[in-house]
């Protein structure tokens, strides 16, 4: 993939800058470099329930409203993103108004820098198209009990019924069939959750999924997770280790994209 945004954008003339992966790299870079680009575009992947792979400094956390709020980045200099624009090629991201907003505030030295991202997912090198958004639709299942192509694609269209596409057909696709064709993508969205109890005596017992759920929606801070990300609780799979006095909780979900 790296060879092709590589290719994409040295094709149009930009100059490729690789090996930042934080936004504090970024803006350590930008303060330094006299930039003639009108433009500014950032790659990283993403989704709207992992968030940004990009970080908000070299040792830190993925990028988000309160890891933006949390750390100390270096100051942008006035001249350096001044009449730029900003895109960010990152799934999704313009789905998330309250991160683009902080980003904007990172970014924003001045306000007629103008900073952007799209709510589909960038696809790069495709048979078709070097570039090209995607709308995509989403389907959850518990990570290796899928339901089958059958029943989740009755699944979508129960919940997008004035759309015509034949969904059976795009979830068994992995790649472009053909121009302007549906295929599908998977991938994971866990969840882990660890809790201290004074003793191990103090641990509940789970003995099985149920009851693994109910501990789960009882915990305000898991709860309020799950909440965030709009996923039902039944469609991970769960589990439960312990080690002395510790009990750690997984999620694990199967997440299909077509």
């Amino acid at each position: 993939m790296k060879g092709l945004l590589r290719s994409y954008f040295k094709n149009k003339t930009f100059n490729v800058v690789e090996g930042f992966y934080s936004l504090e790299e970024m803006i350590t870079y930008f303060n330094k470099q006299e930039l003639s680009h009108q433009e500014i575009h950032i790659v990283s992947h993403s989704n709207p329930w992992a968030g940004i792979s990009l970080k908000t400094s070299k040792e830190g956390v993925g990028v988000s409203v309160n890891s933006i709020s949390q750390t100390a980045l270096p100051k942008l200099k006035n001249n350096s993103t001044c009449e730029k624009i900003i895109v960010f090629h990152s799934g999704g991201l313009g789905e998330s108004k309250a991160l683009l907003f902080k980003l904007k505030e990172v970014f924003r030295a001045r306000t007629s820098t103008k900073i952007g991202a799209s709510k589909y997912f960038n696809v790069f090198g495709g048979k078709y198209a070097d570039h090209y958004l995607a709308k995509p639709y989403y389907v959850f299942y518990p990570t290796a009990y899928s339901p089958g192509p059958m029943s989740l694609s009755q699944e979508i269209k129960t919940q997008c019924p004035m759309n015509q596409i034949d969904w059976f057909t795009a979830l068994k696709a992995r790649e472009e069939t053909a121009l302007d064709q549906v295929f599908s993508h998977r991938f994971n969205i866990p969840i882990e959750y660890e809790f201290q109890f004074s003793k191990k005596q103090d641990i509940p017992t789970l003995k099985d999924k149920d009851a693994v759920m109910d501990f789960v929606s009882e915990e305000e801070q898991l709860a309020m997770v799950l909440y965030d990300l709009g996923i039902p609780i039944e469609k991970y799979r769960w589990s439960t280790k312990t080690k002395g006095n510790e009990l750690k909780i997984e999620g694990k979900l199967q997440h299909s994209r077509s």
